[in-house]
């Protein structure tokens, strides 16, 4: 089957607005990576965007908002977030930078994808050829477990850093 644009408006503006503001989020916070588009890290995070809306907007588009959608997420977030530690617990980003606050915000927003990621993932191969499903008060939930993996990983990063 084939969805037109304003067809994939409907399918996500039927899920309620916690998943179009999800999608929002996730657009702006990929997109802030060309205010830092000098740095390497920044750049590797436009590369997993464009290669993300590559592979998902043709799946979109023929299978309308479906859970397979969560395997280029896992496919890239997952080593983004493995290199982004190691550039973050090496000193080759500063935390409190604003790009190290961008860097955060970033890997905050992809682990939480990620974990919501895993459960469609396994859902569709499981059979699940449903529609994402995502409940109305999913955003403070998600705004709570954003908040506690950024808490995380700052304890985390600054641990590998030696005192003064």
């Amino acid at each position: 089957m084939e969805y037109s644009v304003e067809e994939v408006r409907q399918l996500i503006a039927a899920q309620g607005p916690a998943l179009l503001a999800w999608v929002r989020w996730l657009g702006f916070i990929n997109v802030a990576a060309l205010l830092f588009v000098r740095r390497r890290q920044a750049r590797w995070a436009l590369a997993a965007f464009v290669f993300i809306v590559a592979t998902n907007l043709p799946m979109v588009m023929t299978l309308g908002v479906v859970k397979a959608l969560a395997f280029p997420h896992l496919l890239v977030w997952i080593p983004m977030l493995i290199y982004l530690t190691r550039e973050l617990r090496w000193g080759d980003i500063q935390p409190q930078s604003p790009f190290g606050v961008w860097v955060i915000l970033y890997m905050t927003t992809c682990l939480v994808s990620v974990i919501f990621d895993i459960r469609d993932g396994a859902q569709y191969i499981l059979g699940d050829r449903g529609p994402i499903q995502i409940s109305n008060q999913v955003p403070y939930g998600v705004v709570a477990v954003m908040a506690l993996c950024a808490l995380a990983m700052i304890i985390y990063i600054r641990k590998g850093k030696p005192t003064p």
